[in-house]
């Protein structure tokens, strides 16, 4: 908007430098709340990383599982996809527990379809041959461990997320500078323009005076 002298003169009405405080305001406030989102994105974020460490350690001690901890990294891959830096870390982890995850759940089919098929023949042994002692259809095979987080994946990884937790704090650091900075010119544009108005109100009262002297 350009505001424009009213008349010959270069009288400005207050209407007038109100509406260029608007709207030299207006840009720099939707600044500022887009740079207020973004950090308190970037909190939860921190907050959540924190957690995972937390869940990572916690598997080592046998008080979290690997399943809590594979939800909890596709939960943040989801939420957080505006953090590029954060889910270029979170992926190849999650990528290596999807393949473990995959590869543990096909082993414990396997080793329970094995089971079931060697009772089943147990069974109609029995079933044709009543009195008899059935041959040894094979062994009941013990169920697989389960899906796991590594020790080493879990220090190696709960590093990486401390290191990421540290890098976002230093960005909350340049993100409030950016506040500050943006809060000091929407507060200069208010100034200049109350003194616009006040240097006028008080020349106008001085006008009136002298015509009435």
């Amino acid at each position: 908007m350009t505001v424009e002298a009213t008349g010959s003169s270069n009288y400005m009405s207050d209407s007038e430098i109100m509406a260029w405080m608007e709207q030299k305001t207006e840009g720099l406030y939707q600044s500022m709340r887009d740079s207020m989102d973004v950090a308190n994105r970037r909190a939860d974020l921190e907050s959540a990383l924190g957690d995972m460490q937390g869940l990572l350690a916690d598997t080592k001690t046998g008080e979290a599982s690997a399943d809590q901890v594979y939800a909890k990294m596709g939960d943040l891959l989801d939420q957080y996809k505006d953090f590029p830096e954060v889910t270029q870390m979170l992926e190849p982890m999650y990528a290596t527990m999807t393949t473990q995850r995959n590869a543990a759940g096909q082993q414990a089919a396997q080793v329970a379809a094995t089971n079931e098929h060697n009772a089943q023949l147990q069974q109609a042994y029995i079933d044709q041959h009543p009195g008899q002692h059935p041959p040894d259809f094979g062994a009941q095979q013990p169920t697989p461990p389960p899906f796991s987080v590594s020790a080493a994946d879990a220090d190696a990884w709960g590093a990486q997320m401390k290191d990421k937790v540290d890098y976002l704090g230093k960005q909350d650091q340049l993100g409030l500078i950016n506040i500050q900075d943006v809060n000091s010119q929407i507060n200069q544009a208010k100034e200049i323009a109350s003194n616009l108005i006040d240097s006028q109100n008080k020349s106008a009262s001085a006008v009136v005076a002298n015509i009435r002297a």
